[in-house]
């Protein structure tokens, strides 16, 4: 647990230093999901034993790099093309050394995790006044979720959630990291408001009560999810990156799944009101 906890400390520091450091060189944030789509690509790889594909590897990498960087540029559906058009290419020349099953799952994690986290990029740019909001809530509510699920199930956990799946969640889990979440966001709102929106806006507390619900509810199943890729990879964790969590793509995992959510949030139900 205790490595847990500082392992979270200094993740938490390190993207709080990139929320500064951005203010003087634009592109970093850029930079950062670029560096995280790229390594969640390298540890489903090493998962599925395939690094070996070297045309598959180098052209997924550079799309996963790409999504990013081109974000806000108009580039993005372009490179989305060539990815899906090369990818296709290569696999007419490497049918036999490997499965279309691989080089699907490979193609649609790609797009699954750049598409997402590249969502968190482009609400960023949109807002480059209030925008390190709309990036802690991505980030804050599966994480809030994810740490009140671990203690509320290490200390009152006795119904298992999914076994056979994920033999530690348990139910109570899940309703302490719904609650955290709500609770937790409500904070993040009151701290925003009193020292770090500009422009005189304000937080809707009733949307980002709902989204917290829903987008800790949906955290649940993106950690599911990736927990049955990791049982049919026969492994523990994607990597050990990040002690007491895994790799990055742990702890990214209900992260994926929560950023469209809040994406569609802000288009419909706006987080913040002038």
């Amino acid at each position: 647990m205790a490595r847990r906890i500082r392992s979270a400390a200094v993740g938490i520091l390190f993207v709080v230093a990139v929320f500064f450091v951005t203010d003087y060189f634009p592109y970093v944030m850029n930079l950062l999901f670029a560096c995280i789509c790229v390594w969640a690509m390298c540890e489903i790889f090493a998962a599925m034993d395939i690094f070996r594909i070297y045309p598959v590897v180098a052209a997924t990498l550079a799309y996963a790099a790409s999504q990013p960087m081109l974000c806000g540029t108009g580039f993005e559906e372009l490179a989305f093309y060539v990815y899906s058009l090369l990818l296709f290419i290569i696999m007419i020349f490497v049918h036999k050394r490997i499965a279309f099953k691989d080089i699907a799952v490979a193609y649609s994690m790609a797009v699954l995790i750049t598409a997402s986290l590249t969502r968190v990029v482009a609400m960023y740019q949109a807002d480059p006044v209030n925008g390190l909001y709309y990036v802690v809530v991505c980030l804050g509510i599966p994480w809030f979720a994810d740490g009140g699920a671990y203690f509320a199930g290490s200390f009152f956990g006795k119904h298992k959630l999914c076994p056979d799946i994920s033999p530690k969640k348990t139910t109570e889990g899940v309703i302490g990291g719904l609650v955290c979440s709500v609770a937790m966001m409500m904070v993040v709102n009151v701290v925003f408001e009193q020292w770090l929106f500009e422009g005189g806006v304000s937080a809707d507390y009733l949307n980002m009560a709902l989204l917290a619900l829903i987008g800790s509810a949906i955290s649940v199943f993106g950690d599911l999810c990736f927990s049955l890729v990791k049982r049919g990879c026969h492994i523990k964790d994607f990597g050990n990156v990040l002690p007491g969590h895994g790799g990055v793509l742990d702890r990214f995992d209900s992260v994926i799944f929560v950023v469209p959510v809040v994406y569609l949030f802000v288009q419909y139900l706006p987080l913040i009101r002038a």
